[in-house]
């Protein structure tokens, strides 16, 4: 189908970055299987956990609508997604 077409698979390994913090933002992600953790920065430079993403959630919506975006935050697989 058309929209089949719009998609790819990809894998990542537990603790392996789906994309980080000033990124440019062009993908659209689902979550199939597994979970992500998703991470933005104190002031201070410290990591600090914002959620945890599983089976069907999904992020990078922004991208859809905005060229020019950039990623807020970090993503990192949680477990093998």
């Amino acid at each position: 189908t058309l929209l089949g077409e719009l998609f790819r698979f990809v894998q990542y390994e537990a603790g392996q970055k789906l994309c980080s913090v000033g990124e440019e933002s062009v993908f659209f992600f689902v979550i199939v299987k597994g979970s992500c953790d998703i991470f933005s920065q104190s002031p201070e430079g410290e990591s600090i956990q914002l959620s945890t993403l599983k089976q069907n959630d999904f992020f990078g919506e922004h991208s859809l609508v905005h060229r020019d975006a950039r990623q807020t935050s970090t993503v990192v697989a949680k477990t093998p997604t």
